[in-house]
């Protein structure tokens, strides 16, 4: 097994892996410090078939079944995720972290590509603890007193009233809401992060949308620095693993007129740790 860091930010690129198979338990330890030192792990050349999609991601943790996304087939833990060639927009278009409106959002995601656009498609990412990490003690301070509001209403209202996203956006779901910290702590490696999303943090709590709009226009484009990110290109068969919780991740729309085919799998969330 090979671990190359894709940038100086986060993420890795991990070769020798066959995870058509189970892994041993020296070599899933060792995944796991890379996924604790890189939070994103790039896997080429996989092409998983649906049940070993399925069986690679379960040794991460609990698999979901996802009532945001219509399911794939009949399984209820893998979401298609398309853009057709006709679709103007995509899903992902903006700096975000999946569910994070969720009472224990998921803390590991997974993405496979089954087809992709001739150029175009990438998939950036951003470290949530650096981009704290560079923020003034002062403001540090301030967002750990704070606690930030975040709902599915997004989700929601594309169900709803945008075209391109009808019939694969359940129209049945019920508006979730949840407070969560602004900052979390990670018990992994000791380190304090943003938790915050574009499509679901609405405000920071017991402040109106208008006070809280500033700064979180502010954090929202603090995040997204070269500083603190890298930049995934996609080959067919490839496998993305990513920790939700301390990351956000930017699906870029640059390939008009042509299909893009995600799969992508969540595991089960744990209790949020407020930073001290």
């Amino acid at each position: 097994m090979r671990v190359t860091p894709n940038s100086g930010a986060l993420g890795a690129w991990v070769e020798g892996i066959d995870a058509n198979r189970p892994l041993l338990s020296e070599t899933f330890r060792e995944l796991q410090s890379a996924f604790i030192r890189y939070k994103v792990l790039f896997f080429p050349n996989q092409n998983l078939a649906t049940e070993a999609f399925l069986e690679f991601s379960s040794q991460w943790g609990k698999v979901l079944q996802n009532p945001y996304f219509e399911p794939l087939g009949n399984s209820s833990e893998i979401t298609e995720i398309i853009k057709r060639p006709d679709d103007s927009r995509n899903i992902g278009r903006s700096w975000h972290m999946d569910f994070a409106f969720d009472s224990e959002p998921t803390n590991v995601n997974l993405l496979m590509a089954k087809k992709l656009p001739r150029q175009g498609g990438d998939t950036l990412f951003c470290d949530l603890n650096k981009a704290f990490k560079a923020l003034s003690p002062g403001l540090q301070q301030t967002l750990k007193s704070l606690k930030v509001v975040n709902s599915n209403r997004n989700i929601l209202h594309a169900a709803q009233h945008e075209e391109e996203f009808k019939g694969r956006l359940p129209k049945n779901n019920t508006e979730v809401i949840n407070i969560h910290p602004a900052v979390i702590h990670n018990p992994d490696n000791g380190e304090d992060s943003l938790f915050i999303s574009a499509t679901a943090t609405e405000c920071f709590n017991q402040w109106s949308v208008e006070e809280s709009k500033l700064l979180l226009d502010y954090l929202f484009a603090h995040v997204g620095r070269p500083d603190f990110c890298c930049r995934f290109s996609w080959e067919e068969g490839m496998v993305a693993l990513w920790n939700n919780l301390y990351t956000l991740h930017y699906a870029v729309n640059d390939y008009p007129g042509e299909e893009r085919i995600m799969h992508r799998i969540a595991l089960a969330g744990k209790p949020l740790i407020a930073a001290c």
